[in-house]
């Protein structure tokens, strides 16, 4: 406290003059409510010490660590990879099955021949101990073949940018011989894991196994579709094309993979992307484009989105127009992993995703 030479009304009251002045707050009390005001002081300077208490209370509380708000965030990471995980097992043991039946047609394709041969040589007569070798090795073959196929075999996908492992089912383009010196010739075949369109914001409705997302609402409340896949490392690059359009408009980009996935998704710092080929979104706000719109969007076009997560940085390749436009992002609000998201605003539009 201090004196005052200003004779003021005192803060309290308002009605007797005031004697002293308060430093902290500069207001001034009569000499009444100095007190009172000096109570006040010492029942916020309690309220400190007791904040002070429970902060030092839960610093040394040995549970205090499991509900910290990062675990959440690894407790996330942890569904999602699982769920992941699932989907990619059963995508590839539907691959699995399509060429374990394949395997088993051509090795029927080829006993058929085996079998006109076998009845042909019986009914002529004509056959040697040369030619019983020749049909046991191929009889070995074909088990061989139907119990541990050539063409299949399951590995882990080193291209793919994930800090999960993909597997995929590929064929080995391995060769059988015959009398005609070939049983079967293996077109090499590799089947990814491809990601597709999973959850949406709005109103969306996804064909064509997940590939094309819809805007499918009746009015023109924006609705935002995420894909499969989120990306933490390397570089990977990922191709649509518009199929429907009639709003100016298009987002195209990426968001925080840990982003809620509500309304306020559009408005969150850690969106980037673009509206049009020369319109970015720079965390959530329009960057560029001043004045009249140069270039659209248009149905038919082919667009790629490329992440390079290395280097921070994320790039829109415009086929029509011929044009690639970088955009650094600033890890600090849109951290590892990313995840891609495409926002329609008019319903009917529609993208499919061509590649991954």
């Amino acid at each position: 406290m201090a004196s005052s030479n200003l004779k003021k009304p005192c803060a309290k009251c308002n009605k007797n003059i005031s004697i002293l002045t308060c430093d902290g707050c500069q207001q001034s009390f009569c000499a009444k409510h100095i007190n009172d005001h000096r109570q006040d002081l010492s029942v916020e300077m309690d309220n400190i010490g007791q904040e002070y208490d429970l902060l030092r209370r839960d610093l040394l509380r040995e549970d205090n660590d499991h509900h910290h708000l990062l675990f959440n965030r690894i407790h996330v990471w942890e569904q999602e990879s699982m769920l992941r995980i699932q989907q990619i097992a059963q995508q590839a043991r539907f691959d699995l099955r399509q060429h374990l039946d394949k395997n088993k047609s051509q090795i029927s394709s080829i006993c058929n021949k085996l079998t006109e041969e076998l009845h042909s040589s019986r009914e002529s007569g004509d056959y040697t101990e040369i030619d019983f070798h020749l049909w046991i090795e191929r009889l070995r073959e074909l088990r061989k073949m139907l119990e541990n196929p050539p063409i299949i075999e399951i590995s882990e996908d080193e291209n793919l940018s994930t800090s999960i492992r993909m597997i995929k089912v590929r064929d080995k383009n391995n060769f059988l011989h015959t009398s005609d010196q070939c049983f079967l010739t293996c077109q090499s075949s590799i089947v990814p894991v491809s990601q597709n369109f999973e959850n949406f914001i709005g109103y969306a409705t996804f064909v064509e196994n997940h590939l094309v997302a819809k805007h499918s609402g009746d009015c023109r409340r924006s609705t935002m579709v995420y894909l499969t896949k989120s990306y933490l490392s390397g570089r990977s690059e990922i191709r649509f094309r518009i199929e429907q359009k009639t709003n100016k408009l298009l987002f195209l980009g990426i968001i925080d993979s840990f982003e809620h996935m509500n309304r306020s998704a559009f408005k969150s710092p850690s969106l980037y992307g673009w509206l049009t080929p020369d319109i970015r979104v720079v965390k959530s706000r329009k960057v560029g484009g001043s004045g009249k719109i140069k270039e659209l969007f248009c149905e038919g076009d082919e667009l790629s989105l490329i992440l390079n997560c290395d280097h921070h940085q994320l790039a829109l390749e415009h086929y029509r127009t011929n044009t690639i436009d970088r955009c650094p992002i600033d890890l600090r609000v849109c951290s590892l992993p990313w995840r891609v998201v495409v926002a329609f605003f008019t319903p009917n539009d529609s993208i499919r995703l061509l590649c991954s």
